[in-house]
């Protein structure tokens, strides 16, 4: 008898401390989601400002996704422990389900977020490595212009200074079009991340560089082709002398026929 009534009021007090653990961990999931938003927040367009920085980020926020991981299992305890609760008609299923569909919605917009984070923190590093590419192809045009400079100093012709010119032009060219592809794909990426307003902006040091290399490249050009019209004039100057040379030079006697007794004062 006494063991039929301790059953009963078993059976009765269970529900109800089932639905009590419900609503403590329905509350204690829907707080570690709203924290785990709020850091997430306060990460979103913060990326680095360099490829190193970046790549630390990208590490420091696997730490973060670790922690969503645990979270994500409990999430998923929670939810079965609750479709056991409505399977076996607990008074408050109604509620319950209702609550479970809630924490569910509000963890797949959180997941979401999470994936679009590590998504710009991957774009973000190709941002940088073609930042990077940009810079050291601006240096090595620098080089190449130095080089040139130099070079120009021991023309002696003006076909050296025409040689230098296509040399020139040449490598402006294949230097234009390799950073305008890495300009375009770093802007692509730059509204994505910044939008379409402060994404150009934070490339605009990058733009200014190149478009200095460019205009010292024009410059090398203008200067080289100065160069040569002066070699040019040079060159006709002295064919021009030449000819008044040879042309008034003496000529040598020639003899048709063999001198006999003849003296040449």
């Amino acid at each position: 008898q006494w063991e039929l009534q301790w059953d009963e009021q078993k059976n009765r007090l269970e529900p109800n401390v089932q639905v009590c653990q419900f609503y403590f961990d329905l509350r204690q999931i829907h707080s570690e989601l709203d924290e785990l938003h709020r850091q997430l927040a306060a990460r979103k367009g913060t990326y680095g400002s360099s490829l190193s920085s970046v790549i630390m980020t990208s590490e420091a926020f696997k730490t973060f996704e670790q922690t969503v991981t645990i979270i994500e299992k409990k999430i998923k305890t929670f939810v079965s422990t609750a479709d056991m609760m409505i399977r076996d008609h607990h008074y408050d299923s109604r509620r319950i389900r209702h609550e479970v569909d809630e924490v569910q919605k509000k963890w797949a917009a959180f997941f979401i977020t999470i994936g679009d984070y590590r998504k710009a923190l991957d774009i973000s590093k190709r941002y940088f490595e073609l930042q990077d590419e940009c810079e050291a192809e601006i240096n090595g045009a620098s080089q190449t212009l130095l080089t040139i400079g130099r070079r120009a100093t021991e023309c002696k012709t003006s076909e050296d200074a025409a040689s230098l010119i296509q040399e020139l032009e040449d490598f402006k060219g294949v230097f234009a079009n390799k950073q305008d592809v890495r300009l375009q794909e770093m802007e692509n990426i730059a509204v994505e991340l910044w939008g379409p307003v402060h994404g150009p902006a934070k490339m605009q040091h990058i733009l200014d560089k190149n478009q200095e290399i460019l205009n010292s490249f024009l410059r090398a050009i203008d200067e080289l082709g100065i160069l040569r019209e002066n070699l040019i004039r040079k060159e006709t100057i002295l064919a021009e002398m030449n000819t008044v040379v040879e042309t008034h030079a003496p000529h040598q006697p020639r003899f048709v026929v063999p001198l006999q007794n003849a003296e040449i004062m």
